[in-house]
């Protein structure tokens, strides 16, 4: 069995008592978190021992999907320190931009996994980044965003994940996300903030389109504007998936 547990859906920033782009996911005794937004360093110590934690994968480097690497960084220095756990935490990222790579790539507690060094495989057709943690296999992406950015596959025995991540609509995303049990996209705006997110975010119509296209089981949105009515950017996803569609949810499971 598959969890996808939510630490964070707002972006770029939360509403009152939210917490930026974050979510656990949990095959067996396998724990991966994607991404660290703001205050989602807090909902996975709500969630789980924190030490317990087996890789955090970023998807890209803007602060509300990074920031709480700050958090993460000092409670696993400590943990070591303190033989709470053996080893730091492998933590998987992009390159770029420089400044913020540079920032962790030695830091205590952490043991930073370029993407761009992990090894390279075809399939599908696409030039996918491979890792394996525990049980899971892991696929990472390039995709089309303002800064550097990766979708991630997740394998769990016969169950797949896929996380947009931040991204324009493309292609190579909608062949990745084939046929997943889990569909975690972005819906970063209505409508009438299609000129503004073209290039580098999905709409909410548009991930739905993605997804229908794609013909996954489920769709879950995320990374929502926190000014938007989440009902409505859930309506127009519906109408661009052709069936329900669910909004990711704070501390809310989801299971495939």
């Amino acid at each position: 069995m598959l969890q996808l547990t939510v630490l964070g859906r707002w972006a770029p920033y939360p509403r009152a008592g939210g917490a930026c782009s974050g979510y656990l996911v949990r095959a067996g005794n396998t724990n991966i978190m994607l991404d660290a937004g703001n205050g989602t360093f807090s909902n996975l110590c709500r969630n789980m021992d924190m030490r317990r934690l087996d890789a955090l994968l970023l998807s890209h480097l803007h602060p509300d999907h990074y920031t709480d690497l700050y958090c993460l960084q000092h409670a696993m220095d400590w943990a070591v320190k303190q033989r709470g756990r053996p080893y730091p935490l492998n933590v998987y990222m992009p390159t770029e931009p420089a400044e913020v790579f540079n920032a962790f790539k030695s830091k205590p507690g952490l043991n930073v996994l370029p993407y761009e060094r992990l090894p390279l495989d075809q399939e599908q057709g696409l030039n996918l980044r491979r890792a394996e943690v525990g049980g899971m296999s892991l696929r990472f992406l390039a995709v089309p965003h303002s800064k550097p950015g990766y979708a991630v596959s997740i394998k769990a025995g016969e169950k797949t994940l896929v996380f947009s991540g931040d991204c324009a609509p493309n292609e190579n995303l909608t062949t990745l996300a084939h046929g997943a049990d889990i569909y975690l996209s972005e819906a970063s705006g209505l409508d009438g903030d299609a000129d503004y997110l073209y290039g580098k975010h999905h709409t909410a119509r548009q991930a739905g389109e993605t997804a229908s296209r794609a013909e996954v089981k489920r769709l879950i949105l995320t990374h929502f504007w926190p000014e938007h009515p989440v009902e409505e950017l859930l309506r127009q996803a519906g109408e661009g998936f052709g069936g329900p569609v669910e909004p990711a949810v704070e501390n809310e499971s989801y299971y495939a």
